[in-house]
């Protein structure tokens, strides 16, 4: 059984497929494999491989559907990334700002959960479950916020924001600055840190006027920005890789800010 997930805002926030036996008891948390190719990755999916001592331990912030299929389980994945439909099949029932204990009967029988509910994580495990909300402290214990001199405030609200921020960042301490906050910004991977590091610099409705190169539908690039600078920065100071993978990635985010945005309106006005 495949189960389409959302991580928590603390682990970039990204849907994903994971296995029923990934999940622990509860369904709030999910254990995630070491592997870093796409291959070997879809394989101890399909396979269901038993996590081990190696696995890393995430917070799950919501559970969209099950599916026995893999292929219509990725299908529906790509359905929820792209238009938030399977999202919103079960928001109606499940309220938007609701907090965030799963209705249960949609996605397992009562009688499992009991059996299941004291049943503890295994042992070995326990040694490499990842704690929430470190991930924005330093090696002091010491929280870790924005620098204290930036002219506006993150997420950037509109144009005018960006503007500022980009002459703040003509000096290279500070672009370094922020770029040394937005290491800090959690992610189980490249995908989930560039997510997430987006997610806190640009508000859906700034980055919907961006497309990374701002050829099309008069979009502005955002290829030409120092915030650009600053994203791929961060990242490869913690992710392997080069520019041009980050690049790829923020090419996605942005591309998909419009509809982001116009979910973001349509939650308002409800």
């Amino acid at each position: 059984m495949f189960v389409g997930i959302q991580f928590t805002e603390a682990d970039g926030g990204t849907i994903s497929l994971v296995h029923e036996k990934w999940l622990t008891p509860r369904k709030k948390e999910v254990w995630w494999p070491p592997h870093k190719q796409h291959e070997v990755f879809v394989k101890s999916l399909r396979k269901g491989e038993t996590p081990n001592e190696q696995w890393s331990l995430f917070k799950v912030e919501k559970s969209f559907f099950q599916e026995d299929n893999y292929q219509k389980a990725s299908l529906k994945l790509k359905k929820a990334e792209v238009t938030s439909d399977v999202a919103t099949d079960i928001e109606e029932k499940l309220p938007l700002k609701r907090p965030r204990k799963l209705n249960r009967k949609l996605f397992f029988t009562e009688s499992s959960d009991e059996s299941e509910a004291n049943e503890p994580p295994p042992k070995k495990l326990q040694l490499k479950r990842v704690q929430s909300g470190t991930n924005r402290q330093d090696a002091t214990g010491m929280k870790l916020v924005p620098p204290k001199d930036m002219p506006v405030a993150i997420p950037l609200q509109n144009i005018e924001d960006l503007k500022s921020i980009e002459e703040y960042l003509a000096l290279d301490k500070n672009l370094s600055a922020l770029a040394s906050y937005c290491e800090t910004l959690g992610g189980r991977d490249k995908v989930a840190k560039v997510n997430n590091i987006l997610r806190n610099l640009l508000s859906n409705r700034v980055a919907a006027e961006f497309s990374f190169l701002g050829t099309r539908q008069d979009k502005r690039p955002f290829a030409n920005l120092k915030l650009r600078k600053v994203v791929v920065n961060a990242v490869l100071s913690k992710c392997e890789g080069d520019a041009a993978d980050i690049d790829g990635l923020i090419k996605v985010w942005l591309k998909h800010a419009p509809k982001r945005a116009a979910l973001e309106r349509k939650t308002r006005t409800c």
